[in-house]
């Protein structure tokens, strides 16, 4: 295994340009066996969404990319662009084989939104405007916002020339901000140079319509770090030395996370083909319509030992937590619970710190009420758990409580 530090990445980067760089099997066979052992010793017990956690990664950044954080310096990339004008692709390729698996990915998300009739689109980082071609020919009226100059100067050129209906404009994440609303946000192979996509999503709630939608596909979902944190494999430090980029990647579950504290339901799904990887599709959420079980997976990727996923339900283990979205700006929430036990089951619950409910959940369905305040943030469900297949002889063996089939805010 070859180890690199802080101290060899400008050895790193000059041999891999001296076989022929990224994607030439000569570097391919350099990088094969590849690690990096940061200086920078992050705590990932910290809060990720915390200003110290995220100190921590930017010096990481620092040591790795050896400059500041700068996406409006850092995250360019010079092109020739009347080259690409002219090609059948805004890439300029020409092997089927290999280019196809954008389409892929872009079709199965676009597949999965079920967007409506013409939609309004905003594709942010559209880089070299694949994504926004794309979805203008499916019939979109979409508009591109990337960092670069001389990428979207091509994708006007390239707008001109095919007739598509495609506006763009130069903007970083952070600065981009719009009066319009659409029906959906698109990220592709982007979204991981955002610093702080939960602040984001927070921005982009307000871009969408009732019931609009944040998708992406292309993304580095991983198990790198516990939430979030820069990506340290061969790709990623190459392109973080040399270019400046920001290369950073999350968990599945702090990636729903993200969009559930900001007002969406996330479903983030795998597909078989590794090349296509991760999909998802956020939806925003309307404090008056009911949220189902489905609708809540965040929790299922939170903590699989604090809930069981039963279709229509999300089961409780007896000690199971649910955030509140504060985008909603709601006040209160409404629970519809289920108790199968045939028996009264003991319920605690706490908001934050303070016990709002202490009783006795008698069989049946119940829609139970509990108050928000301002600054909290966690409903807490203590209750005692019991098993389907000891007590009611079914062929369920866990180790259950309360079922929980949907939530209201108001």
């Amino acid at each position: 295994m070859t180890v690199f530090a802080a101290n060899n990445l400008d050895e790193f980067i000059a041999e891999t340009d001296r076989l022929g760089g990224p994607g030439t099997k000569a570097a391919t066979i350099y990088w094969g066996d590849f690690s990096y052992v940061p200086e920078i010793v992050i705590d990932q017990s910290l809060d990720p969404f915390s200003d110290d956690y995220f100190k921590r990664q930017i010096e990481l950044y620092r040591e790795l990319s050896g400059r500041e954080l700068s996406p409006g310096e850092n995250e360019l990339t010079q092109i020739n662009i009347d080259d690409h004008v002219e090609a059948q692709n805004p890439y300029a390729l020409v092997d089927p084989s290999k280019f196809v698996i954008h389409y892929l990915r872009l079709g199965f998300m676009v597949h999965d939104a079920n967007l409506p009739h013409a939609p309004k689109i905003l594709d942010m980082g559209a880089g070299w405007g694949l994504s926004s071609e794309f979805l203008a020919m499916l019939g979109a009226t979409v508009h591109s916002v990337d960092v670069n100059p001389d990428f979207v100067e091509l994708i006007r050129r390239r707008q001109a020339r095919h007739r598509l209906p495609i506006t763009s404009e130069v903007s970083t994440f952070e600065d981009f901000d719009t009066t319009e609303t659409y029906d959906a946000i698109i990220f592709y192979e982007c979204l991981h140079h955002a610093a702080k996509p939960w602040e984001l999503f927070s921005k982009a709630r307000r871009w969408l319509k009732d019931g609009g939608k944040i998708l992406f596909a292309g993304e580095p979902v991983n198990d790198l770090w516990s939430n979030w944190g820069l990506r340290l494999d061969a790709q990623s430090v190459y392109c973080i030395r040399k270019f400046g980029w920001f290369e950073s990647g999350w968990s599945k579950a702090f990636i729903t996370r993200c969009f559930w504290r900001n007002g969406f339901s996330a479903a983030v799904d795998f597909y078989p083909n590794r090349e296509v990887g991760y999909v998802c599709v956020a939806k925003k959420l309307d404090p008056t319509v009911a949220i189902n079980a489905r609708e809540m997976q965040v929790f299922l990727e939170e903590s699989g030992e604090e809930w069981h996923d039963s279709g229509a339900y999300l089961v409780s283990t007896g000690d199971s937590t649910f955030d509140i979205p504060r985008a909603l700006g709601a006040k209160e929430v409404f629970l519809e619970i289920s108790n199968f036990r045939g028996a009264l089951v003991p319920l605690k619950v706490y908001l934050d710190d303070q016990v709002v409910y202490d009783s006795s959940l008698a069989p049946g369905t119940w829609t139970i009420k509990f108050p928000l305040r301002e600054n909290d943030t966690r409903l807490r469900f203590v209750s005692e758990p019991w098993v389907p297949a000891a007590e009611l002889g079914s062929g369920d063996t866990r180790s259950v409580s309360l079922f929980f089939s949907s939530a209201r805010f108001a």
